[in-house]
Formats: C-alpha cells, sequence, structure tokens
C-alpha cells in the first residue's frame, strides 16, 4: 500500500502516542515493590501530566516518608523521592502541610513549590522555613508567600529581623570617602544517574520574575526546572546574596503601602560627617539616629493603621541601631581623639498611638 510521504509525520505521531503507558499501567508501576519501577511510574505521570494519578502520588509519597530512617538514605530511596515529587509538581497537586513536612528539609525546593499552590493553608511550614532556612531562595519565597497569604503571620518575624548598620565616616572638612561591597557565594558539584531510573530531576529557585515565578514580593522567586539523562553530570552555580535585615524592611514597607516613602530606611547606611569638634559630631550623630527612630516609628504607625500590629507592640517596638564609626580624618585634625559617644538610640519616638483600622489586615 502507498502511503504519501505528507502523512508520514502523522503516522509516526499515532506509533509514539499509541505506545504510552495507559494510567492503569502508572498505576501498577506506582505499585510495585522495585524502586526503579516506581520511579519511572512516577517519572512518565509527571511527563504524561496524568492528572488522574494524583492520588497514588500522593499515597506513594506518603509510603516513601514511612520507611525505616536507614532506607531513606540510600540513593535509591533518593530516585524515587526526587520522581515522585517532580510528578506531583508537574500534574498541579496540592498537598496537605503534613504530607510537605518530611520533605522540607530533604527537598526544600520542591516542598516549597507544591506549599505555593495553598499558602494560607501552608502558613505554618512556610514560617518554618522564613526561621530556619539558610537558603537564600527558599526563604525568600516563603517571605513572599507569607507577605500575601498570612502577613499577620510574618509580620512578628520580620520587625525581629528589622535593623540599620549605620555607618558614620568622620572626615576632615573638604574629604569624602565611600564603599560598596556584595557576597556573591558559589557552589560546585556532581550528579549520577542510577542504571535502570529515570532521569535525574530536581527544581533550583532563582531571584528575579520569569514564567515560572510563583512567589512574587519585592524580589520575585521562580523556579527552573533541571533534568538529566546522562550518566554523571555536573552541579554548581553563584547566588547573590540578600541582605535579610534589609529585606524585612522592605517587606514591612510593602505592607505598610509605602513603597517610595521619601525617606525609606535600609538596612545599611552610610554617612559622612565633617570633623567640627567633639559637640558637633554628637551632634550629627545623634540626629542620624533621631531621624531613624523617627522614620520606624511612622512605619510602625502605618502598619498599626491597618491591623498588622497591635498598638500597644507598635508602642513598645523598637528599630536596632548597630553604629560603626571610622576616623577618616587626616594627621592634623587626629591630634583630638574622637569623643566618646552615647550608646545607639533604642527607644522608639514618643507619639500619639495610632486609631487601629476596624477591618482585620488584607489578604
Amino acid at each position: 500500500m502507498f502511503v504519501s510521504r505528507r502523512a508520514w509525520p502523522w503516522l509516526l505521531a499515532g506509533s509514539v502516542l499509541a505506545q504510552e503507558p495507559e494510567p492503569a499501567v502508572l498505576r501498577a508501576k506506582l505499585a510495585a515493590p522495585e524502586a526503579a519501577t516506581v520511579a519511572w511510574g512516577a517519572y512518565d505521570a509527571g511527563r504524561l501530566d496524568c492528572r488522574l494519578l494524583v492520588p497514588e502520588l500522593r499515597a506513594t509519597l506518603v509510603r516513601l516518608a514511612a520507611v525505616e530512617p536507614a532506607a531513606q538514605g540510600t540513593r535509591e530511596h533518593h530516585a524515587v523521592v526526587a520522581a515522585v515529587l517532580d510528578a506531583l509538581i508537574r500534574t498541579g497537586a496540592s498537598l496537605p502541610a503534613s504530607e510537605l513536612l518530611p520533605w522540607l528539609s530533604r527537598r526544600p525546593s520542591e516542598a516549597i513549590v507544591l506549599a505555593s499552590r495553598a499558602p494560607e493553608q501552608q502558613a505554618g511550614l512556610l514560617l518554618r522555613v522564613v526561621e530556619s532556612s539558610r537558603t537564600q531562595g527558599h526563604w525568600i519565597a516563603a517571605c513572599n508567600l507569607l507577605l500575601v497569604a498570612s502577613p499577620d503571620v510574618l509580620v512578628p518575624h520580620l520587625l525581629t529581623l528589622a535593623e540599620v548598620r549605620l555607618a558614620i565616616e568622620v572626615t576632615s572638612p573638604g574629604c569624602s570617602f565611600s564603599s560598596h561591597s556584595a557576597t556573591v557565594g558559589c557552589g560546585c558539584g556532581s550528579g549520577q544517574r542510577l542504571a535502570g531510573f529515570p532521569p535525574v530531576v530536581w527544581y533550583e529557585l532563582h531571584l528575579g520574575r520569569s514564567t515560572t515565578c510563583f512567589a512574587d514580593g519585592p524580589q520575585p522567586v521562580s523556579y527552573a526546572r533541571c533534568e538529566r539523562t546522562q550518566a554523571t553530570f555536573g552541579l554548581g552555580g553563584c547566588t547573590t546574596t540578600v541582605d535579610r535585615a534589609d529585606y524585612a524592611l522592605r517587606c514591612l514597607y510593602r505592607l505598610a503601602a509605602r513603597e517610595k516613602p521619601a525617606h525609606r530606611m535600609e538596612s545599611r547606611r552610610q554617612e559622612s560627617v565633617e570633623w567640627a569638634g567633639a559637640d558637633a559630631l554628637r551632634a550629627a550623630v545623634e540626629k542620624l539616629e533621631h531621624d531613624l527612630a523617627a522614620e520606624w516609628s511612622t512605619l510602625l504607625g502605618d502598619l498599626s493603621g491597618k491591623g498588622y500590629v497591635s498598638p500597644e507592640v507598635a508602642g513598645r517596638t523598637t528599630l536596632r541601631i548597630v553604629r560603626e564609626i571610622t576616623d577618616r580624618r587626616d594627621e592634623a585634625d587626629r591630634k583630638e581623639p574622637l569623643p566618646e559617644l552615647a550608646a545607639p538610640l533604642a527607644a522608639p519616638i514618643e507619639r500619639t498611638p495610632p486609631t487601629p483600622a476596624p477591618h482585620s489586615p488584607r489578604r
């Protein structure tokens, strides 16, 4: 029988589709005793976006969390867990916190991406990430999700992080100095695909907005799905360290709807003060810290007015100011030593407590 060349692509496509496993076949694989078979069942379920199998994928994940601790450390177990979590993400599944909690320390990126599907219900889990995570992307993503879904849960933690490091350089008249630094961390490693198992898949979180942005905020966070088919492969990358104290302030300003105030605080403020004697230096430092305390008081007032903190908390929460004094004066002015300064201002500026809004915090 003659077949036109134009029909070949359609026939080939139909042949491939006919070879795709049916949900019943994948269901049987997920229930198989062999780790590689289960991993292939999960991988194909995710590849085919087989949402009918979400209940079976969830049940498989629960079984994986219940195995003996010794078995949880094997490479086979890690490979199956990675495949199941990947399938749950690709099929749009939403899991309760009890099913995600066992993986928060072992597969945090996948757990946070899945938690983003229902952040209000996952507030406790996300707060745990905020309070314990050392990884920038995980921490910022959790902050962003709580900032929208449960700000009342996040705000107390943000208040504990907020501080201003006031760097004051004392210079001789007509001189000035400036400096800037950024912290970049890099890592490298290698991975290996187990024989008989599907491709290795993992998720990475990146600062920035892309088509996979799942945690928007002052600094958006997106995820990247990484898949490797080769037997061995390299791992690595670089990330810029984010100042958590500064990010806490940015989040608080966003909640207060004061995104670009005239005098927004940052976690590090550098000032140059010309030397004009001990009394003048004391007065200049006092004014700088007084202005910071006044801005902090205004910020807390706005948060209280919107119902994010109580007037009592706003009245007693102080801003930590860490002062750094650097003597940049020339030799002639250094003949008179810098004077001792009072401790950095800690008490809030006296003000009339704001009247809280009659409605509950915005969600």
